[in-house]
């Protein structure tokens, strides 16, 4: 069974292991706003979430999925929306990581196969005493472009990948460019 992270607003608590019983009935969860950060959930936990907020059965279904492409749809009391991050591993290489992303005015609900907790980007002031999901999830996906940027600013000496004398250089930035590249527009053609 994944990892469930609960990080609430009312008070700025982190539990860095959230007891999955507590998410069967929706008089257990948190004082809203709160978020929830699911790693590489089992089918059982989201039945659980999904019946505890009730929550649209296809919703369920596309966590569970590896389906790329982008979308958000409205189902009148939250969004759902499927997108993906692009993380810079410490080798340099980019990774494009699946999320899928549960908002409400209440919660925050993110579920990701990722080792790393989302709520660990982002440094503690900026978790603690969140009052808005909405704020909050900006504030994530900024952090999550932030270290991309980051990433690229790096290097000490960044040199341009082509010089009209000497052909093509052999630089580390440009090969990482060229990853960003490739990760980003992996699931296009």
């Amino acid at each position: 069974m994944g990892k469930i992270i609960l990080v609430t607003g009312e008070n700025g608590r982190t539990v860095g292991s959230y007891p999955a019983r507590r998410l069967g009935c929706r008089e257990t969860y948190p004082a809203p706003p709160f978020w929830l950060d699911f790693l590489s959930p089992s089918e059982r936990l989201l039945s659980r979430i999904s019946n505890g907020l009730k929550l649209h059965p296809r919703v369920q279904r596309a966590c569970l999925s590896r389906h790329r492409e982008p979308s958000c749809e409205n189902f009148d009391d939250y969004l759902f929306i499927r997108t993906f991050l692009l993380e810079p591993s410490r080798t340099k290489i980019f990774i494009q990581r699946d999320i899928k992303i549960i908002l409400s005015k209440e919660h925050l609900i993110t579920v990701h196969k990722s080792r790393a907790s989302l709520h660990c980007l982002l440094p503690s002031s900026k978790v603690s005493d969140f009052a808005c999901t909405g704020t909050l999830l900006l504030t994530l996906l900024d952090s999550s472009i932030e270290r991309v940027v980051e990433s690229f600013c790096s290097e000490a000496q960044i040199n341009l990948p082509f010089s009209p004398d000497h052909g093509v250089q052999r630089n580390p930035l440009w090969w990482r460019l060229k990853n960003f590249k490739a990760a980003l527009f992996r699931d296009l053609n």
